[in-house]
């Protein structure tokens, strides 16, 4: 489920000017080949870049934020899981719609 920190509508926003900020956890793929890994990214907030306002400006807010959700390492067996803030051109750009196949 998304959080919105905003109460700006995208009419209120610079066209393209997206900051979305996504959960990220290592997923086992299978086991072909020895065995692989995905990124599994699923999208938390998505907050437009209103008139006037620097991305930059909302990305370090944004990372400031969601930083304290992060938590281990995702690339270690412990596990763990990684916060991603990109600055993107539509709302949940580079959410994960579905699980990774292999080819």
């Amino acid at each position: 489920m998304s959080e919105s920190l905003s109460d700006v509508g995208p009419s209120e926003a610079v066209q393209a000017q997206w900051v979305n900020v996504y959960e990220v956890v290592r997923c086992y793929g299978g086991p072909q080949e020895g065995g692989w890994w995905w990124n599994h990214r699923e999208c938390i907030a998505s907050v437009p870049v209103c008139k006037g306002e620097r991305p930059s400006a909302v990305v370090r807010r944004m990372r400031r934020h969601f930083a304290d959700r992060a938590w281990g390492d995702i690339y270690s067996v412990r596990g763990g899981l990684e916060i991603d803030v990109c600055l993107e051109d539509e709302a949940r750009e580079s959410e994960c719609l579905s699980s990774g196949g292999y080819q």
